[in-house]
């Protein structure tokens, strides 16, 4: 919570008259000590909390990316459709305030824009999701995470999830690069793991000149929890992440080789959301870890903690996406507090079919405080 320190020290000394034998003499006294100044952060929740639903549907519908630009929000999201195998990917144009939309087949607000490649060659031959999408100088990147047979995760087979990118010149029309092959994979076997999800559920924010990935890898050779929900973080000047640096305990290390190592958790959770709030010059993690609550968490640029950890008390049935600029960043409002607007899944977390996407509208503000100690 600390995120600075001042240290003052000084030196005092005393002088006092004291009477003895009838004559009057001066006495000294030294005295050393210091005064620590603590400048604290403290962020919190203001003004009322407020939910409504935005896409009402048949089928399930959750995992978005948003994006406010040229006065519009755009979202794309993680959704199944009738008689397709696989998850799809789903696109909003122009998601206005107040608004619900039904998708029917005549409806064309909503279109699905990126689907499995169908080759079984490739990591995403039978399932796409979990998008997240930033628009760098004139081109859209979308990070996913894909799957090559549908059953692997039943069947406890090998590196069931893996991460790719696909770019577009508007958000709508896609092509996979590198090859269609993934950029990040697992760091180990999923095969025995309690948890064979694999690596996914990216979440990119570029703060140039470094892309910033946080995201999931449940075979990651650290302490966790029984679920193996652990979240890391990868940076690279390259949007393919063809050479990226991991985050370790030491900081950030480039992968020599191509090996990773993968032993440094930054949080324990799932389905993250990774924004970057300028003028605090501060990243914020948004997680779910417990039912009917998303913690909000602050690093710094090097990924130290700050301050204390937020608590929404909120329905989920899968991870946010909060509705941020094109490079992922948050602008705070005059008054230097941030409007947070988050949309995520609400149902039965047992039952995918009822998840519909709603949008949270939040305050939050930051303290900063200075507290002495002698």
């Amino acid at each position: 919570m600390i995120t600075n320190i001042i240290r003052i020290c000084f030196r005092l000394s005393f002088r006092s008259a004291l009477s003895i034998a009838g004559k009057w003499i001066m006495v000294g006294s030294l005295t050393h000590g210091c005064i620590i100044s603590v400048h604290a952060d403290e962020f919190k929740i203001t003004g009322n909390q407020q939910t409504q639903a935005v896409v009402i549907r048949p089928g399930y519908d959750y995992a978005p990316t948003l994006m406010s630009e040229s006065g519009s929000v755009k979202m794309w999201w993680c959704a199944s459709l009738p008689g397709v195998e696989g998850d799809q990917i789903l696109y909003l144009n122009n998601l206005a305030s107040g608004d619900q939309a039904f998708y029917e087949p005549l409806d064309g607000r909503i279109k699905r824009v990126f689907s499995s490649s169908g080759d079984k060659n490739k990591f995403d031959a039978a399932h796409v999701c979990d998008p997240s999408v930033i628009h760098v100088d004139g081109r859209y990147y979308m990070y996913y995470g894909g799957i090559d047979v549908l059953k692997k995760r039943m069947l406890k087979l090998p590196n069931p999830t893996a991460i790719g990118v696909a770019v577009s010149d508007d958000g709508v029309h896609w092509m996979r690069a590198n090859d269609g092959a993934a950029i990040l994979t697992v760091a180990d076997t999923a095969e025995g793991k309690v948890n064979t999800y694999g690596v996914g559920q990216p979440s990119v924010v570029y703060v140039s000149p470094y892309y910033y990935m946080i995201f999931t890898d449940t075979t990651a050779p650290v302490s966790t929890p029984k679920d193996g929900w652990k979240l890391f973080i990868v940076r690279s000047e390259n949007p393919l992440f063809s050479s990226f640096e991991e985050l370790t305990q030491e900081g950030f290390r480039p992968i020599v080789d191509g090996k990773v190592m993968r032993n440094f958790r930054i949080l324990e959770g799932f389905s993250a959301e990774m924004v970057f709030i300028d003028t605090w010059n501060l990243f914020m993690v948004a997680v779910n870890r417990k039912p009917k609550e998303t913690w909000l968490y602050f690093f710094d640029k090097n990924f130290q903690p700050v301050g204390n950890r937020v608590s929404i008390n909120d329905e989920w049935s899968e991870g946010p996406g909060i509705i941020k600029d094109r490079l992922g960043h948050l602008q705070p409002s005059a008054n230097d507090r941030v409007n947070l607007e988050m949309v995520r899944s609400v149902g039965d977390r047992m039952n995918p079919g009822t998840w519909d996407l709603y949008l949270e509208t939040v305050e939050l503000e930051r303290l900063s405080g200075e507290v002495s100690k002698h």
